[in-house]
């Protein structure tokens, strides 16, 4: 669509950027429609691509403007109560609107599942974004489409909260992002601990992608692992791992 461009005068150029939606016009000709999940959000910027002193090369802006779009996700976490969530662990509302797990004396280990932060409603098709902090050794985990709470491990999938900042060598399913007993993530984007970190999971049928940091990290089709038995709706929670954890801004949307 070269003819829409007008060279020496002033183009218009509008572009709508809707989740993985990629839409853009020039002089109100629509010239690119494509599908990018790469990241889920990121920096807005206007190149520098010119040759100092070639006036061929100049380029001028005017009139930018920036709409952003309603959301359809809510939170999860009001920041006050946990009026969405059931659990019998420690998980204590703090001030600026962060969620901390303190775990009380004697409270170690994985395995107290009813002591995990489960929602109260089940989620099919979704995308979930929160932000997490952990001290040094932190570990925890986000699972998802759990049959049973009682048995998630068995029932569910986890996505891996862990202290892996700095870790050299092969990653495994273990480390943070990825997906317990069934593969690491591409890369590793885990802060040190005491920083926030930000993760998104969004599940569409069998299709899982993750990300952190804003670099995704995990892209697979869960039909093709052996998660493939996994119900396409059921609970969502954080692990309770008897280590002090944090969270924040947990949004959800329905897909």
């Amino acid at each position: 669509k070269n003819k829409a461009f007008k060279a020496g005068e002033w183009n218009e150029i509008r572009i709508l950027c809707e989740g993985d939606s990629i839409k853009t016009w020039v002089n109100d000709v629509a010239v690119a429609d494509i599908t990018d999940s790469l990241t889920a959000s990121g920096f807005i910027g206007l190149q520098v691509h010119s040759v100092p002193g070639d006036p061929k090369w100049s380029v001028r802006w005017k009139n930018i403007r920036i709409k952003e779009l309603p959301s359809n996700s809510k939170a999860l976490y009001n920041g006050k109560d946990l009026s969405n969530f059931k659990t019998t662990g420690n998980w204590i509302p703090q001030k600026e609107g962060i969620l901390e797990l303190i775990p009380r004396k004697g409270e170690t280990g994985w395995n107290r599942f009813s002591s995990y932060l489960w929602a109260e409603k089940q989620y099919g098709d979704f995308s979930c974004e929160f932000e997490y902090l952990h001290q040094k050794g932190g570990n925890s985990g986000f699972y998802f489409r759990v049959a049973d709470v009682a048995k998630p491990v068995k029932t569910g999938i986890e996505i891996q909260i862990l202290d892996s900042h700095g870790k050299r060598g092969k990653l495994t399913h273990h480390d943070c992002g990825g997906v317990i007993m069934t593969g690491p993530p591409a890369k590793n984007m885990a802060k040190p601990a005491q920083q926030w970190n930000k993760m998104t999971i969004k599940c569409v049928g069998s299709h899982l992608q993750v990300w952190l940091n804003g670099e995704k990290i995990q892209d697979m089709h869960l039909d093709k692992t052996g998660l493939k038995d996994r119900p396409a709706k059921g609970f969502l929670g954080f692990q309770d791992h008897g280590v002090p954890f944090q969270l924040r801004n947990i949004n959800i949307e329905e897909l």
